[in-house]
C-alpha cells in the first residue's frame, strides 16, 4: 500500500481511535474479484394436523366470527399501547397479543389454534373423550386448541358430566401409595408392572410401563397362566421383552409354567404382595377401571383408553405415547411438531416427580418395618378376613414378610405395644389408612344411658339432630 501512495503527496495525521467510526476501513486491500457470501435460509414450515374438511370448517368458522375477525385485523394492523384502547370484544386477548399470528386463515397460540364460538362445544366434548377430569382436558388443550374462559367451559362440562358425576370418588382423591420400590428406569419398556382385576363379568389384564405410564388393557378369556402368558407373549412381540416384570404373587404368576416363560422370554420377574396391587406401582388400575364404568360402549371405552395415553402427565411432561413411541398420538388438531423426545429431561422430570409424590405421602402416611416374631394380622382372601400371625422372617422382595398363621383356637388377634397391629398378608406392610379400617374381633359395647323421664312420667327425648 505504502507503494501505491507514492504517486500522491499524503499529509499523515494522527486521529484518536474513539473519533474514527470506521477506523479499519481502508487498511486491507480489497480482493480483484468479489467472492460470493453464502446465506443461509431458514425456512419455517408450519403444519396443522387437520383433516381437510375440519381444517376448512375451521377457516370458515373463523372467517365468519366477528370477534376472530376483528382480532385478525388487529393482528394485522398491530396491536396498541394500552388495553383501554382496543375494542371491548376482543380485550380477552390482550394477555396473549405477544403470541398471536395467523397461519393460512387460522389463528394460532403458539401452537394452539384460536377455537371461534361457533365450534367451541365440538372441541369440549373431544377434550372429554375418556370422561377425563379438569386437569387432564386442560393438559390435553395445552398444545391443540385454546379461547379465552376455556378453563370455565371445561369446568362446567366435567360438572354436567352425569357419569362422571355418579363414578366420582366419595372423597374426590385416589387411594395414593408410595413407589419407593421401583426405581425410575433409563428408558421406556425397561421395566414394566401387571396386574390382573374383574369388572362387569370379564377379567381384564392390565400392563403399565413406568417410564411413561403407557397403559396396555387386555381382556382375558381366563385367569389360568396359559391365559395369561399368551396376552404378554403378543404384547413382548409388539414391543420387546422388558428387563423387569412386577407382579402380585397370584397363582398366575406363581407357577411352573410362568417361570418357564419368564426365562425363555429373558425377563425378570418379580413379585410382591398378592391381593395388594399397590405395591405393584399400578397406580392406573382404578384410572382404567373408571373407564370402564363410564364408557358405555367398547367403542366409548378403546376412545378413553386413546384419550388417556395421549394426554401429558404434568406441565413438564408429555404424554405416554410420546415418551414410549416417540410420537404423538393425535386426537385433536394440533400443530406438527418433528424430533425425537429427550430421554434424559424426561428422565430427570420423572424422578422428581416421583420424590415430591413420596415425599407428600409419607408425611401423612409413613411406612412401618416389622422385626421377627412381631405378632401381626394377615388377611385371608378365602374367608374374608383378618387373620393373626407371628413374623418369621423377612422375605427377598421389598417391603415383604414370611408369616406363620396363629392357631385357629386362639380367638383375639395380638396387638403391639403401640396398641397397632400390622400386615396385609406374608408380603405386604398396609398403610395406615387400612390398618385403622381392619376389623377386630373384640369389640367394645356401647352403654347407653337410663332414659330420663319428666314428673309425669313421660319418656324426655332428645332431638333427632343430637341423636347418634
Amino acid at each position: 500500500m505504502l507503494l501505491r501512495l507514492l504517486e500522491y503527496d499524503v499529509t499523515v495525521r494522527y486521529k484518536p481511535g474513539r473519533m474514527m467510526l470506521a477506523s479499519d476501513a481502508l487498511s486491507r486491500l480489497p480482493a480483484d474479484r468479489g467472492v460470493p457470501v453464502p446465506m443461509n435460509m431458514e425456512v419455517r414450515v408450519d403444519l396443522l394436523h387437520f383433516s381437510p374438511e375440519r381444517l376448512e370448517e375451521l377457516r370458515r368458522a373463523t372467517a365468519s366470527d366477528a370477534v376472530l375477525s376483528l382480532v385478525r385485523r388487529i393482528i394485522v394492523d398491530g396491536w396498541p399501547d394500552r388495553r383501554c384502547q382496543l375494542n371491548p370484544q376482543i380485550r380477552d386477548y390482550w394477555s396473549v397479543r405477544d403470541s398471536l399470528v395467523i397461519d393460512d386463515g387460522v389463528i394460532l397460540k403458539g401452537n394452539a389454534a384460536v377455537i371461534p364460538k361457533l365450534l367451541r362445544a365440538w372441541y369440549i366434548d373431544k377434550l372429554h373423550d375418556g370422561h377425563q377430569g379438569r386437569v387432564k382436558m386442560e393438559l390435553r388443550a395445552k398444545d391443540a386448541v385454546y379461547w379465552p374462559g376455556m378453563r370455565n367451559d371445561i369446568e362446567s362440562k366435567v360438572n354436567a358430566c352425569q357419569p362422571c358425576q355418579f363414578t366420582r370418588p366419595a372423597n374426590d382423591c385416589m387411594e395414593l401409595t408410595p413407589d419407593h420400590q421401583h426405581p425410575v428406569p433409563q428408558g421406556p419398556w425397561q421395566d414394566v408392572s401387571t396386574d390382573l382385576f374383574y369388572y362387569n363379568s370379564h377379567n381384564y389384564i392390565l400392563v403399565v410401563d413406568h417410564y411413561s405410564s403407557y397403559v396396555f388393557v387386555y381382556k382375558l378369556t381366563g385367569t389360568t397362566s396359559r391365559g395369561v402368558i399368551e396376552i404378554l407373549m403378543q404384547l413382548f412381540a409388539e414391543h420387546g421383552s422388558p428387563t423387569t416384570l412386577y407382579s402380585d404373587n397370584g397363582p398366575q404368576f406363581d407357577s411352573r409354567e410362568f417361570a418357564n416363560f419368564a426365562a425363555r422370554f429373558e425377563f425378570r420377574h418379580t413379585t410382591s404382595s398378592p391381593l395388594h396391587p399397590q405395591s405393584n406401582g399400578i397406580a392406573e388400575r382404578q384410572v382404567v377401571k373408571d373407564l370402564l364404568k363410564r364408557s358405555n360402549g367398547n367403542d366409548a371405552f378403546y376412545k378413553g383408553l386413546r384419550s388417556l395415553r395421549s394426554t401429558p402427565l404434568d406441565a413438564h411432561l408429555p404424554s405416554p405415547a410420546e415418551m414410549l413411541l416417540g410420537r404423538k398420538v393425535d386426537t385433536l388438531p394440533r400443530r406438527a411438531c418433528g424430533g425425537q423426545p429427550n430421554h434424559r429431561e424426561q428422565l430427570e422430570r420423572r424422578r422428581e416427580q416421583r420424590l415430591n409424590f413420596n415425599a407428600h405421602f409419607q408425611r401423612h402416611t409413613p411406612v412401618r418395618a416389622f422385626d421377627v416374631g412381631d405378632p401381626v394380622l394377615v388377611r385371608n382372601a378365602r374367608a374374608n378376613e383378618w387373620q393373626p400371625a407371628t413374623v418369621v422372617d423377612k422375605h427377598h422382595t421389598p417391603a415383604s414378610y414370611i408369616v406363620q398363621p396363629k392357631p385357629a383356637r386362639e380367638v383375639n388377634p395380638p396387638e403391639t405395644s403401640d396398641g397397632e397391629t400390622a400386615t396385609e398378608d406374608r408380603m405386604h406392610t398396609p398403610p395406615a389408612w387400612r390398618r385403622e379400617a381392619m376389623p377386630l374381633r373384640r369389640t367394645a359395647q356401647m352403654i347407653r344411658p337410663d332414659p330420663v323421664r319428666t314428673r309425669s312420667g313421660r319418656i324426655s327425648r332428645p332431638p333427632e339432630r343430637l341423636q347418634y
